[in-house]
């Protein structure tokens, strides 16, 4: 027939036809949805708003001073009159108490009657909110929000003589919040859905011409395909005949299964080869902490078992020169004196190395009591009299008469040991000070020496354990790098920190650099200091002070 619509135009009309009205249909609930969200969104706002502005008026109000009450409550205003709020308005008892506006004019619109019955609520009402939408001059649409602020029992106002009771001057809070903005953002979406909507009407037409000439069953077969070897089926092919490039296609679906299948079986060797290779690393380090384990038993072992020998030598050198079994001459006072500060130096190297596994294996507990750091300071000195009296060093010690931590007592002694120790060996003829200052939560404890001070860069090395970086070691004196790094390590243990600083007064009075080394311990505890601070030197050579 001459008038027959042909099935192409049936097919296309009816597919646009669709498109047209859904994309209409979704235009439109997007656009009153996005519309209300963004009123909501405006109203939430404007209801923090006012509540916030609400809860710091009152807060105003029991400011005593008039003159900081009032600008308080200006800068209140003032501040709440930014991006969609046009004005801000506070109003106790009926006298406007504060009102900003970011009209030209600065004045804010007169109430709308809605108001009225709201404002007429008296004191029962608690806390009434009511929004109106109004036009401004212009006629700019604004939502106009109240809210009434209770009015306190001292602002009640007086009974009239005749003896009726007077209505109470209302008391609220009001905002304007211009709707300029979303009606802006409204209408620039309403033009994207449109624009979208015939986009979709376009793309609809050439989808319809395009899917009246495909072919649906290879498409149906091919879809079955993909299906299956997203659920992990690689061996699974399509087979399409049609001649055309859908065939084409489908035997280009058929390779990249061939290709997914083989890479899927590369993928599993590499797996297999990677699972191997990570068991054998759990074996390695299996083997690797049972070596560490037993490193730290043959030190914990051998630690002890030289220090039993070492503490009788150092023993009997001491009674030697005690002269309990005759007096000595002045060569053998000074070789049993070599003898014992050889010892004590042994004895150090072996105590670093026990405290330095035992606290890289964090199974140190600390056990803290009362520690007089005074009392301490004064012992651990006694442990490097012998090397100091080599080395025409004395100890001053700057303190109050009583400093007194929580702190485990045998490592803040080998604390002081340690750095006491690195003071002298690299200082010569002169002075290592130690001042203690106490503090409510932190004492700090600083150790000065006049020695050559320290390289600029090495302040953070000289902690690192092994590490020594050159210094003026009597020959039988030289470290292993572990005495600053358990220094550290303790501090640590004691939740404060350490650093090292290179330079100090003492020494630039001498012509020299010097070094400083600073701890800081938490007190975690009260502080027992007399207000007179004293101070005290400890001379190499004459005994604690």
């Amino acid at each position: 027939m001459r008038f027959a619509r042909s099935l192409r135009f049936k097919f296309v009309a009816a597919f646009v036809f669709f498109v047209v009205s859904l994309s209409a249909s979704l235009g439109w609930l997007a656009s009153r949805q996005i519309a209300d969200a963004l009123y909501e969104q405006l109203l939430r706002r404007g209801e923090l708003l006012l509540s916030d502005l609400r809860k710091e008026a009152a807060s105003a109000q029991e400011i005593e001073e008039p003159l900081r009450r009032d600008l308080y409550l200006t800068l209140l205003t003032y501040r709440a009159v930014v991006g969609e709020v046009i004005y801000a308005q506070v109003v106790q008892d009926g006298q406007v108490l504060s009102q900003s506006s970011a009209a030209s004019d600065g004045k804010v619109p007169s109430l709308p009657g809605a108001f009225a019955a709201v404002l007429a609520g008296g004191p029962g009402v608690t806390s009434p909110r009511v929004v109106v939408t109004s036009r401004g001059s212009d006629g700019s649409p604004y939502l106009d929000m109240l809210q009434v602020i209770p009015s306190s029992p001292a602002a009640a106002p007086a009974a009239p003589a005749d003896g009726q009771e007077a209505a109470p001057a209302p008391s609220y809070v009001r905002l304007g919040l211009s709707l300029s903005q979303i009606n802006g953002e409204i209408r620039h979406t309403q033009l994207r859905i449109g624009l979208l909507a015939l986009a979709f009407v376009a793309a609809g037409l050439a989808v319809a011409f395009t899917l009246f000439q495909a072919i649906l069953g290879p498409v149906g077969r091919m879809m079955g395909f993909v299906k299956r070897v997203g659920e992990g089926d690689l061996g699974a092919r399509v087979e399409v005949t049609s001649g055309d490039e859908l065939e084409a296609l489908a035997h280009e679906f058929n390779q990249m299964a061939d290709s997914l299948a083989h890479r899927d079986h590369a993928l599993r060797q590499v797996n297999e080869r990677l699972e191997e290779a990570n068991r054998q690393l759990q074996q390695v380090n299996r083997e690797l902490e049972q070596a560490n384990q037993a490193k730290s038993r043959f030190l914990s072992t051998m630690g002890h078992e030289l220090k039993t020998p070492l503490h009788s030598v150092r023993g009997y050198a001491q009674l030697l020169l005690r002269e309990s079994d005759g007096r000595l001459t002045r060569s053998q006072r000074e070789d049993t004196e070599a003898i014992l500060q050889a010892g004590d130096h042994l004895l150090e190297l072996i105590d670093n190395i026990l405290f330095f596994n035992r606290t890289g294996e964090d199974r140190e507990p600390l056990h803290l009591e009362p520690v007089e750091l005074v009392e301490l300071v004064g012992r651990a000195w006694d442990h490097v009299r012998f090397l100091a009296e080599r080395r025409s060093v004395r100890l001053r010690l700057l303190a109050p008469r009583r400093v007194r931590v929580m702190a485990d007592r045998t490592k803040l002694r080998q604390v002081m040991i340690n750095l006491l120790h690195n003071a002298v060996k690299f200082t010569r003829h002169g002075v290592v000070q130690v001042r203690l200052e106490p503090g409510a939560s932190v004492t700090v404890v600083e150790v000065s020496d006049t020695g050559k001070g320290l390289e600029p860069g090495n302040e953070e090395k000289v902690f690192d354990p092994f590490v020594q970086l050159g210094g003026q070691e009597e020959p039988g004196q030289e470290g292993i790098g572990l005495g600053l790094a358990v220094v550290r390590r303790f501090v640590q243990l004691h939740g404060g920190r350490v650093w090292a600083e290179s330079g100090n007064r003492i020494a630039e009075r001498d012509g020299r650099q010097g070094a400083t080394f600073v701890v800081e311990l938490p007190t975690s505890g009260p502080q027992l200091s007399d207000d007179l601070p004293e101070e005290a030197e400890l001379h190499a050579h004459s005994g604690r002070g």
